[in-house]
Formats: C-alpha cells, structure tokens, sequence
C-alpha cells in the first residue's frame, strides 16, 4: 500500500511537470484600437488598458499653426464687438480724482464695505452698490454750480428716486461705478440709466458744470492695439 501512494504521489507529479499538457497562458491586456479616430484625437480606453498614443500627421502639424492666429483674431473681434455696443449703452464722465463726484463715490464705497462687513457672508439686506454711487452722484452734482435751472431739475429727479424703493432704484440705475485711468491722478465714472428724463437732467447738469460725459464707441485700447501687431506679425510669418 506504501508503494501504491507512492505511485500515487509520483503519478500526481508525473501530471505537474507533463511537458505535453498545455500550460496556461500568461494574461495580457488588451490594447484598445484607435481605428476610425480622429487624428490627434484622444481614445477613450478602458481601465487597466495600457498602449503608445499614434503621433499626429505631418499634416495636421502644419494646419496646427493657424491655430494661434485664428484664436488671435477671434479675441481681437470679441474685443471690438463688445467695445462699440458698450459705449452705445454707457455714459462716462471722466474726472479727475479730487472731484467731488469721485469722491462722493469714493466715500459710498468704503461705507458700502463696512455695510457688507457688518452683515456677513449674507448681506441679503445690504442693496447693490450701483444704488448708492449713483445717488451718490446726483445728490453730489446738485450742489455744485450748474446754474438754477439745472439744479432744479435734479432736485426734482433726487424726489423722484427718494419715492422709489430700492429695488426700483436699482432698475434705473442698473451701473454706476468709480474706475481709475491709466492717466495719474485721472479717473471715470462709467453709468447707465433707464429713465430718459433722469439721464437728460444729468447729463445737462454735468455739461453745465464743464464736465466731460461720453456716451459711444471708445477707441481701442492697449490690449487691442497690441492683439492686432500680433495678428500682423503671424500674417507675416505664415
């Protein structure tokens, strides 16, 4: 019986190391196909898939270089497309920095900071900051030396925004806000208004006190200009 089981034993490693029965072969991942894909594409593979990215065409290299340009003159034309009808809708006053307008709104804004300071992450109650520049603005304007009839005219325009509440206000007034220049010492004071009545009287009251207010296209700004000598020099180059 002792030599049966080791017969047993030697028969059960005679079938471990059979040299004739087929061995089980290693795993291997399957590598994904990029067949039918886009060239320079990205192949969605499955997880644990492993394989090299095929290198772009030659020819898609040298499409590839218009690429820059043409995202230059998208930017360049959203910038020109936005400047013109923003100054069809928006008024500027240019001042200077010391005028009683830039400071008046000066002062709201930092009172404005407080106000939101002081409620916290909410501050539901606290209205736009549109509201008090803007108020800012015309209470300021009509106590400077526009004459009596200008005057009058914004006292009367003040009752009428006094009358409103907040969020009426805030509709007429929908921007109204400080911006520096890149001039020292020089700033604007860029607003929009919704009642023509409202707008006339201010308007006539800044022209009266020698105030400039320009309503239309700006020119081009720096940024623009330079978009377009890059525009030139990849013209150039390609």
């Amino acid at each position: 019986m002792a030599g049966e089981a080791h017969g047993a034993t030697s028969a059960r490693g005679a079938r471990a190391v059979d040299p004739d029965r087929q061995q089980p072969r290693t795993p291997t991942r399957a590598t994904p196909s990029t067949r039918g894909a886009a060239a320079g594409a990205r192949v969605r593979r499955r997880r644990g898939a492993t394989f090299k990215p095929k290198q772009a065409p030659r020819q898609m290299n040298d499409e590839l270089q218009d690429l820059p340009l043409t995202i230059l003159r998208a930017t360049y034309q959203n910038a020109k497309n936005i400047r013109e009808p923003k100054g069809s809708i928006i008024t500027t006053v240019r001042a200077e920095e010391k005028d009683p307008l830039a400071v008046a709104i000066e002062t709201e804004n930092k009172r404005y900071a407080r106000a939101i300071l002081q409620e916290g992450e909410s501050h539901k109650s606290v209205p736009p900051p549109a509201l008090g520049a803007a108020m800012a603005m015309v209470e300021t304007l009509a106590k400077q030396d526009i004459g009596a009839k200008c005057r009058a005219d914004l006292e009367s325009s003040i009752q009428a925004l006094n009358q409103m509440d907040e969020h009426q206000v805030a509709d007429t007034f929908p921007l109204c806000k400080l911006e520096k220049t890149f001039e020292s010492g020089q700033c604007k004071i860029p607003f929009t208004r919704r009642s023509q009545e409202i707008r006339q009287h201010i308007m006539n009251a800044l022209h009266s006190g020698n105030r400039q207010a320009c309503t239309g296209p700006a020119p081009a700004r720096f940024v623009e200009d330079e978009l377009a000598l890059w525009m030139e020099a990849m013209m150039e180059e390609l």
